[in-house]
């Protein structure tokens, strides 16, 4: 598709169409074996990040949690967006914390939340448990801090629930995001 930097649209109002309308493809080239297109991925990647965070989480949210994309954009949305929210490194980590309650506003925080959580349901697995990685992560946050209150009711909801495509794919990435949550947690 050639030079993405261009793509990257002058206004603030249409940089989240921007990268809706693009994401999928830059996820994808982002793993691709071609090294000007990997790099050429990374760098917008990294544009989005640092030029609109807020948008590009939410953006990624509805990538993971959107059933009619492919599954491993979909995954690869999930991967980016738990390593936007946590890294190994403690202070590296304390300042992706900080950036998610200081530069990510709260209906876009709630968005992500809310479309995490829904993947949880996919009937895809690699979704759902990229799904799985990115409530955890974001619980994980949260719940230290005295936020989302309702997320362990929400997981207990997906644990009985049968109005969903394949009710034993929701509970099972619902354990997982419990089980990285717990470990998280500790």
């Amino acid at each position: 598709r050639g030079d993405w930097s261009s793509d990257v649209c002058s206004s603030d109002l249409d940089a989240p169409a921007a990268v809706a309308r693009d994401l999928s493809l830059i996820l994808l080239n982002a793993q691709s074996q071609e090294l000007n297109a990997r790099n050429a991925a990374e760098h917008q990647l990294s544009q989005w990040e640092s030029q609109s965070l807020p948008q590009f989480m939410v953006a990624l949210a509805d990538e993971l949690s959107d059933e009619d994309r492919d599954e491993h954009s979909r995954q690869l949305a999930g991967l980016h967006l738990k390593n936007l929210l946590f890294a190994r490194d403690a202070h590296i980590s304390a300042e992706k914390k900080r950036k998610w309650y200081t530069d990510v506003d709260v209906n876009s925080r709630s968005h992500v939340k809310i479309a995490s959580l829904k993947v949880l349901q996919s009937s895809n697995p690699k979704a759902a448990h990229a799904g799985a990685l990115v409530v955890a992560k974001i619980g994980a946050l949260e719940l230290q801090e005295k936020q989302w209150p309702e997320l362990l009711g929400q997981l207990l909801k997906n644990m009985t629930t049968k109005d969903v495509a394949d009710s034993n794919l929701t509970k099972t990435s619902t354990l997982e995001a419990l089980g990285y949550l717990c470990e998280d947690l500790e």
